[in-house]
Order: structure tokens, then C-alpha cells, then sequence
């Protein structure tokens, strides 16, 4: 088979402290395909060296600096449309995956007038992410509206769409008047890393002493509900309990306020924020904690397969997250515990804590979401709609 594929990613993958989704579809499909990547350099949340590796062909551009996000794209329009124009009039290019904003409309304007195909991965509630660095109503406002026209036009442009929920489906349907099929394909992880190991061991690993520790990870961001969980901690104040956030902030002003917030809160002395680590270090934290929480909010960006929770199932661990009713239809049957308000996330955190599920329970989990949701069961899925794309349009 063989396809030359052109890879536009949301970030940096191979600089970006967190690796995206498309960074490990991308490297399965590298195994039986050619990945051209575009990387945005001087991106101001990427680093300056490669931190992770992926069998690519790199593609760079002469990119302007800048702090701000949100102008990143914007002072490089010019620049992202020379290098992608010349790299399709160039290469022969089989399709086109890309899941970003200004990037994605400029290689589908330029890939529909030469005729390759491109398909969209719509991982995220995209004009949720882009307001979400800005304080200002009005400048927000401003965001969003912009934000929905280039989504718009750029979907028109595609062969296919890929999303990761069901909400996410019915919004490009209803929102942005597509009527092709929208297939879903969620997230995944890396299912041979993420495994259960004995909690003793774990906490000897990370030097837990606590009774009880509540663990998240990932982004430190406007979009999860650390608030929240405080006002519960000052709830079960009467218990040996300990928070653990380990993350990367994207949204500076909201890491000093979450910050603020902790210093604030009566359980200051509870609550820790701990850098990303390695994976393989990760592990021994996850499973060493009691409870996975994931305090997502209930926005539409959040509305999908958190590779979060996904991998504290794989872990042996039971979570705890919003009612949300995406959730409940990808994690039925799971350790997955729900909540819908200030009050019911404390009764929950004390009911599970002294109603734990038993190691069989939680081991069979692992096992299961280790098959079902693997990196590697995820990129041949996306590697069916990549071959429906491609000799579709052959035909």
C-alpha cells in the first residue's frame, strides 16, 4: 500500500512537553507508510530540541517568534502557505491528515485545488481551546466568531472528517452543515506501558506516607474543575488524604491562580503540583494512588475518551469523574465513578475509599481497556479511513 502522508498537527509533535494523539497514530502509521510533518518552529510552547522521535520526513518553515499563542499562526500565515504550497506542487502526495485551526484551512484550500484528498481530525471543540487564552468578553467573542468561520470553510474543503465523540459528531453535523459520514475514532494510549503494578511497590517508588492519595494529571487548565476539588478536600478534612496534580500549565494566568487558590484553601498543606515526568516514571505515581480524579468541566472539548482515564483504568485504578454523558457511554462497565455536584463528589470520594473495588475487578478492567483502546487498535482504524480516502479517490 504505501501512502505519502502529509501530517499537519495541532502542535509541535516532536517539541511539545505533551505528545498529541496524532503523534502516536502517526507513528503506527509510519510503520507501513511515508509521514511528511509539518512542525511550527519558534512555537511558543514547544521546546527548541526534539524531546521524542517519530520516522518522518520533518518540514519546517522560516517562522516569525512570538509569545502569544494566539498570534503564533496568524504572523505566520504567509510563511505556512509558501512552504505547504511548494511541498504539494512538489511531492506526490497521497492525503492529507491535519487537526488544527489556520494551519488546517490554508493545506485545504491548497490540497483542494490540486486535488489530494484531506481528512480532518476534529479532535477537540476547537473554538473552546482558542477562547480559552483570553480574559477579555470582547476579545473572546472576537475569537469565537473567527474561529467558527475558518472551521466552516475548512470542512467544506475536506474528503472526510474524523472526531473522537459523538457530541463532537453531532456539533460538525448540526454547527458546520457536513453530511458526509463522520467517523469516530477515539483516543487511545499506549497500552504496553500503562499496567497495573502492586501499589506497595509504587509507594515505596514515590515515597507515599499519606492514608490516601487523590492523583490528576495532565493539563493545568481553564477546562479542568480544580475548584472543585479544594472545596471537597476542605470537606474531608477529617481524613489522611493528599492531592497530587502533576501537569504543564498552557494558561499561565490560570496557573497563578490555581496557585493562589491553593494558597488560600485550609488545605494548602494537602495539595501538591508536581511537574510532567517521564511515562515510565508516571506509572509508579498512578499507581500508587488511590484515585484517579479527572474534574473535567462540562464543555464540549471535554466531551470524548481522556487518554487520562483511560490509562489510570489500565493502571489498575478506579476514577472519578463529572456525569458527563459521553463518559458514561464509552466507560460503561469500567471503574469509572460519577459525580454531579460539590456534594456528591465528597460522598463519592468517601463511599469509594471505603468501598474499594477488588484487585480481580480492577485488574479485568486493565485488561480490557488495554485492548480495546491501544494506540495500535486506534491507528488501524484510522489507517481504514485513510484506504476508503485514498482509493476512493482513485476510482
Amino acid at each position: 500500500m504505501g501512502y505519502n502522508i502529509l501530517l499537519i498537527p495541532p502542535n509541535d509533535l516532536l517539541r511539545h512537553p505533551i505528545p498529541n494523539r496524532l503523534y502516536y497514530i502517526a507513528s503506527r502509521l509510519a510503520k507501513r507508510h511515508t509521514i511528511y510533518l509539518l512542525s511550527y518552529p519558534k512555537h511558543p510552547l514547544a521546546h527548541r530540541e526534539v524531546i521524542r522521535e517519530l520516522d518522518c520526513i520533518e518540514i519546517g518553515f522560516d517562522a516569525r517568534s512570538t509569545r502569544d499563542l494566539g498570534l503564533y499562526y496568524i504572523l505566520n500565515y504567509d510563511r505556512l502557505y509558501g512552504t505547504l504550497k511548494k511541498l504539494l506542487s512538489r511531492i506526490d502526495i497521497d492525503v492529507v491528515i491535519h487537526g488544527n485551526v489556520l494551519p488546517s484551512y490554508i493545506v485545504s484550500r491548497i490540497a483542494y485545488n490540486v486535488g489530494v484528498p484531506t481528512v480532518y481530525d476534529f479532535l477537540e471543540y476547537f473554538i473552546e481551546s482558542a477562547t480559552a487564552y483570553y480574559t477579555s468578553g470582547f476579545t473572546k467573542k472576537l475569537c469565537r466568531a473567527t474561529v467558527s468561520s475558518i472551521l466552516r470553510k475548512t470542512i467544506s474543503l475536506n474528503k472526510a472528517v474524523v472526531t473522537v465523540s459523538h457530541a463532537l459528531k453531532a456539533i460538525i453535523e448540526r454547527e458546520y452543515g457536513w453530511r458526509k459520514q463522520v467517523y469516530i475514532i477515539p483516543n487511545g494510549f499506549e497500552s504496553r506501558l500503562f499496567k497495573p503494578i502492586d501499589r506497595g511497590v509504587a509507594r515505596r517508588y514515590t515515597g507515599f506516607k499519606w492514608s490516601y492519595t487523590l492523583l490528576y494529571y495532565g493539563s493545568i487548565d481553564t477546562w479542568i474543575d480544580f475548584g472543585i476539588v479544594l472545596k471537597a478536600l476542605e470537606r474531608l478534612r477529617d481524613m489522611d488524604i493528599v492531592f497530587l496534580i502533576i501537569g504543564f500549565p498552557h494558561n499561565i494566568e490560570f496557573y497563578k491562580w490555581l496557585q493562589k487558590a491553593i494558597a488560600s484553601s485550609s488545605v494548602r498543606d494537602r495539595v501538591y503540583i508536581i511537574k510532567p515526568m517521564h511515562p515510565s516514571k508516571l506509572i509508579y505515581y498512578i499507581c500508587g494512588s488511590d484515585i484517579v480524579l479527572a474534574p473535567y468541566k462540562p464543555l464540549v472539548k471535554n466531551y470524548g475518551v481522556p487518554l487520562k482515564i483511560l490509562e489510570s483504568i489500565a493502571c489498575g485504578k478506579p476514577v472519578i469523574a463529572p456525569s458527563l454523558r459521553e463518559f458514561k457511554l464509552w466507560f460503561r462497565g469500567y471503574p469509572v465513578y460519577y459525580y454531579r455536584n460539590l456534594d456528591s463528589l465528597v460522598e463519592t470520594i468517601r463511599w469509594l475509599l471505603r468501598n474499594y473495588p477488588s484487585r480481580e475487578e480492577l485488574y479485568s478492567a486493565s485488561e480490557s481497556v488495554r485492548k480495546r483502546f491501544s494506540w495500535d487498535t486506534i491507528a488501524g482504524s484510522y489507517e481504514e479511513v485513510l484506504v476508503e480516502v485514498v482509493e476512493g479517490r482513485k476510482r
